[in-house]
């Protein structure tokens, strides 16, 4: 019961800074003054990214539905999946910036560094606090699977 509470918790951070995402991205595409330090936050002005994150967020707050065990189970992990998902792209384009500062770094001998830029977003942190969500409901969907596989006893 208390992974469900955390897999809402969660839930609720993803859904905000979906919206705050998106509220930055209108607000660099119409020149809006919505900004409100948003960005010292860890939202990203990207309504791609503001769509992913909602769609992780309501795969979390699923778990408050009333719902069957087993689809709770599988809604969780799927959100769970997709969360850990979006972290390792963002791993992958801080280590292509990393190599990206080096390169500069051996060509032009300055550049300016932006690893810690990439490493405070929302997806990353997000990410990072779910991936003991895919944990524990990997093993709750692999015993789900198991005992669906049992062979019933007449």
């Amino acid at each position: 019961m208390k992974w469900y509470a955390y897999a809402a918790v969660i839930g609720v951070f993803y859904i905000l800074y979906s919206i705050f995402g998106a509220a930055l991205w209108l607000s660099e595409m119409f020149n809006l003054p919505i900004e409100m330090g948003l960005r010292n936050l860890g939202a990203v002005p990207d309504i791609g990214l503001s769509i992913a994150l909602f769609t992780v967020g309501v795969l979390f707050l699923g778990c408050l539905r009333n719902l069957e065990e087993t689809v709770k189970i599988t809604v969780i992990f799927i959100g769970a999946i997709l969360a850990v998902a979006l972290l390792a792209l963002q791993i992958l384009a801080a280590a292509a910036n990393a190599l990206d500062f080096l390169f500069l770094i051996s060509v032009n001998g300055e550049a300016e560094p932006q690893l810690e830029v990439e490493l405070i977003r929302a997806d990353f942190i997000l990410g990072l606090l779910s991936t003991p969500l895919l944990y524990i409901f990997y093993r709750k969907m692999r015993g789900i699977v198991h005992e669906s596989a049992k062979p019933v006893s007449s």
